[in-house]
């Protein structure tokens, strides 16, 4: 296994159980003290999404739409936060019991991830356009590893 340096826009995705309909696993990241646990995919992409939100890295292109009455605010969605990044890297050892993969996001356009997929060893698997995109090419790496 290859010492990855990780970046703030980089997530370690380590899967305990996968099949066809869903995943367990943990996810990792230099902005989170704690790791990123899930059941499902919808958890997997909500948990992610809403650490992005909270961080700000990477920032969402626009605002959400939600079906909740709440007060409307008017926000910058260009403020710059700045990232709290570990030096240490904790997770560098951790693994998945079925796969473990990197997961690289570098962008959050028309409400959906941009970015690319590696392996452990931080070689590309492909780039994706959208969350839906990112499940296929978790699900194909899995089922051909």
């Amino acid at each position: 296994m290859v010492n990855v340096r990780y970046t703030p826009s980089m997530l370690k995705v380590c899967i305990n159980k996968w099949d066809d309909y869903t995943m367990q696993g943990n996810v990792y990241s230099i902005l989170l003290e704690d790791p990123i646990s899930y059941s499902s995919w919808a958890e997997f992409l909500l948990k992610i999404d809403a650490m992005f939100d909270q961080t700000g890295y990477p920032q969402s292109f626009q605002h959400k739409r939600s079906f909740k009455e709440e007060t409307p605010t008017t926000t910058n969605l260009f403020t710059y936060v700045e990232p709290v990044i570990r030096e240490d890297v904790p997770f560098q050892t951790e693994t998945g019991e079925v796969c473990t993969m990197i997961l690289e996001v570098h962008s959050r356009e028309h409400a959906s991830w941009q970015g690319a997929l590696f392996t452990e060893d931080h070689i590309p698997v492909s780039s994706f356009q959208s969350e839906l995109e990112v499940i296929k090419l978790i699900n194909g790496f899995v089922r051909n590893k």
